[in-house]
């Protein structure tokens, strides 16, 4: 239990904490009256109307409140326990566009591949986290320009690396094994994209849970693996309004259980049969016209005579 001194110097660094964030949001040029609202923000209660997951106290009394709730939940389940970190070509965004990011599609797709496990037992919780990618594609150049490369070979054509915004999803499932997960999240609208998909098993509840709900920003490559680069204080920034302008609960996802991490009764729901493939009628009557059958080959061989004996051009003349 923590004692009356460890719980006041956690305040205190909280509050420490909390005043940098001010001032960089400061430095930001955010909203200023959001800003003076989150100065009346404390451990005990919220200053804004409305919680924003920028603040430092909003997310700690997320995680003291979720973070041993998840733990004893994902304890109690039969397992197996799977890490699971995607993303989708279609959820990340230009530079300056984060505000932009679609965060109901990352839900909806999620929860629509975990469903399709068809097992009541499944259980899911994770949250939405951005980071910075790169990319390396042609460049946008202007036709008029006396720099335009108007030759068509593919090599002429001058090549960039651009900043992205790269949506991810991270969670943890239970009750579903290694090749569901990858039968599900490699479904058929994954196929042909760039996408990020990883799937680990869970060796250390307490260390992966602390690991989910750490919203540090990172730079990660196209299969979210940490990259050890420096970020740019505008895309730090960026990421900082961003939070500003977000409910800490529009970060979450919770598939199985409720807002407060208990499991829901859910009923047991059966794979729908495969379709059986409509009857296509074959077309007889085209027979005569296919190649590789008989009928074929003797209206060319008759058609090759005609023009051998009696060719066009003597019809012509």
């Amino acid at each position: 239990m923590m004692t009356h001194w460890a719980a006041k110097s956690r305040s205190d660094d909280l509050r420490e904490r909390q005043r940098e964030r001010l001032r960089d949001l400061k430095k930001a040029k955010a909203n200023g009256f959001v800003v003076k609202q989150l100065r009346a923000c404390s451990t005990e209660k919220c200053g804004p109307a409305k919680c924003r997951a920028a603040c430092i106290f909003a997310a700690a009394r997320r995680d003291a409140a979720a973070i041993p709730a998840v733990i004893g939940l994902l304890k109690n389940h039969a397992g197996p326990l799977y890490e699971v970190r995607l993303t989708h070509q279609h959820w990340q965004r230009e530079r300056g566009h984060l505000a932009e990011a679609a965060l109901d599609t990352v839900r909806k797709m999620n929860r629509r591949c975990l469903d399709k496990l068809y097992n009541p037992a499944v259980l899911s919780v994770g949250l939405i986290k951005a980071s910075v990618s790169k990319e390396t594609r042609e460049k946008t150049l202007n036709p008029l320009s006396e720099d335009y490369p108007w030759s068509s070979k593919k090599n002429d054509i001058p090549m960039e690396e651009v900043e992205l915004w790269r949506i991810s999803l991270h969670q943890i499932v239970a009750g579903a094994s290694h090749d569901e997960l990858y039968r599900v999240f490699e479904a058929r609208q994954w196929k042909g994209m760039h996408r990020g998909f990883t799937v680990d098993a869970v060796k250390d509840v307490k260390e992966v849970v602390a690991r989910l709900f750490d919203q540090k920003l990172e730079r990660r490559d196209y299969s979210l693996m940490a990259m050890s680069c420096p970020l740019s204080s505008a895309a730090r920034r960026e990421h900082l309004l961003w939070q500003l302008s977000l409910h800490p609960g529009e970060l979450e996802f919770r598939y199985g259980c409720d807002r407060y991490y208990n499991l829901l009764d859910k009923a047991l729901r059966t794979a729908p049969a495969p379709k059986p493939k409509k009857p296509r009628p074959y077309p007889h009557w085209l027979e005569p016209w296919q190649f590789g059958t008989w009928s074929r080959e003797q209206m060319d061989q008759r058609k090759a005579n005609e023009e051998y004996y009696n060719p066009s051009w003597r019809k012509r003349s």
